[in-house]
């Protein structure tokens, strides 16, 4: 299920504000017509008929454009996904999808050099360097990105249920920096890059990790 992103809404409708002030300059100017053209200023009934249905004429013309404009240009796409013809997945192609995914990810996997014999890490305590290991990336900004709908593991989760313990003193440190990714959306997108600078790892700090373990994952996160 598709996660709605009130920015994304407030960008549509945005988009549609030149449209929705045309089409209420065109009323107002109707109405405007209407009342000034009255019996005190205009005395030949017939004329006055003519004035008033030919501004609502226009008026009418006008918001029919506008509205067609809207719906041929901002609203064009949001319309074709509401009426197109929906189908839902079966279990079974959904089941054989993953299955699939897990394939294509197994035969993905790229082999590292085990020098001194560092792999695997299970059951060791590891150092994880990277404002990312707190904030992973699970896709891109359009369709293969992840929201909260989808269910997924965090970096340091998946790594503590794999049996290792990671250096929470960074984690911490990571997370008081920034605990949120910056904003990523298809209409606009913050291409901040938040790492911690370096004079922000204290002595300490450094020394306490290497203390922590001599193992390390250094996490490099981009969009």
């Amino acid at each position: 299920m598709l996660q709605i992103n009130m920015a994304d809404v407030m960008n549509v409708i945005g988009s549609l504000t030149p449209y929705l002030i045309a089409i209420g300059v065109l009323f107002v100017l109707a109405l405007i017509i209407t009342f000034a053209v009255n019996k005190k200023t205009v005395k030949d009934v017939a004329t006055r008929k003519i004035v008033h249905s030919e501004s609502w004429l226009v008026a009418l013309v006008g918001i029919v454009v506008a509205v067609s404009m809207m719906l041929t240009g901002p609203l064009s796409t949001l319309l074709n996904n509401a009426t197109i013809t929906k189908y839902t997945l079966s279990d079974t192609t959904v089941s054989k999808a993953n299955e699939l995914a897990k394939d294509v990810q197994s035969e993905a996997v790229t082999l590292l050099k085990n020098d001194d014999s560092n792999l695997p890490l299970s059951g060791k305590k590891v150092n994880v360097f990277g404002w990312g290991s707190t904030n992973p990336v699970y896709g891109g900004t359009g369709s293969g990105s992840m929201s909260k709908q989808y269910k997924t593991v965090s970096l340091l989760d998946g790594m503590k249920q794999a049996g290792l313990k990671t250096n929470t003193e960074l984690s911490k440190l990571y997370t008081d920096y920034r605990k949120d990714r910056p904003v990523s959306q298809i209409w606009s997108t913050d291409w901040t890059l938040p790492e911690v600078p370096a004079k922000q790892y204290s002595d300490k700090l450094v020394s306490d990790a290497k203390d922590f373990s001599d193992e390390a994952v250094v996490v490099l996160t981009r969009v």
